[in-house]
């Protein structure tokens, strides 16, 4: 578990720095070859969430520090785990906001609430290494002016 507590903590830190130079940089492990089992599973989530919380529950970007170190950890042990980044306010003049989840074989993972479906209903694409991109409806035209 020692070694557990030090990964998340150097994933948190990763993600600050991902973060703050953009998901260019956002290269998911590949998945690994052996699963581990449900109650591991478990234990690992509640374990992230507990560590998440404690740095980062007040930062209006919980949900990244919370998502990024999961996906990597449960990828790592061999579980599917994608990366869900929503958008939104990409229209001119609107700030950039959003929020990330994860997803297990096409249902939201360790989410109160099903956020995709109602926020981020338009599909953009993926990045090939685990992250896939969603925008609020009817605002998929806007990406490339904010990001081209």
């Amino acid at each position: 578990m020692p070694l557990l507590f030090f990964e998340t903590l150097i994933l948190l830190v990763k993600a600050v720095f991902i973060r703050r130079r953009g998901s260019a940089c956002l290269r998911l492990p590949t998945v690994a070859k052996a699963a581990i089992s449900a109650d591991k599973r478990q234990s690992l989530v509640a374990h992230v969430n507990r560590l998440t919380n404690l740095v980062a529950g007040k930062s209006r970007h919980a949900c990244w520090y919370r998502c990024y170190p999961l996906v990597v950890l449960l990828r790592k042990r061999g579980v599917a785990a994608q990366l869900n980044i929503g958008l939104m306010g990409l229209q001119p003049r609107q700030e950039l906001r959003g929020h990330c989840w994860l997803s297990l074989e096409s249902q939201v993972f360790n989410e109160l609430d099903d956020v995709s479906s109602a926020a981020y209903p338009e599909f953009l694409g993926d990045n090939g290494f685990g992250a896939a991109y969603w925008v609020k409806a009817g605002q998929g035209q806007y990406v490339s002016r904010k990001f081209g």
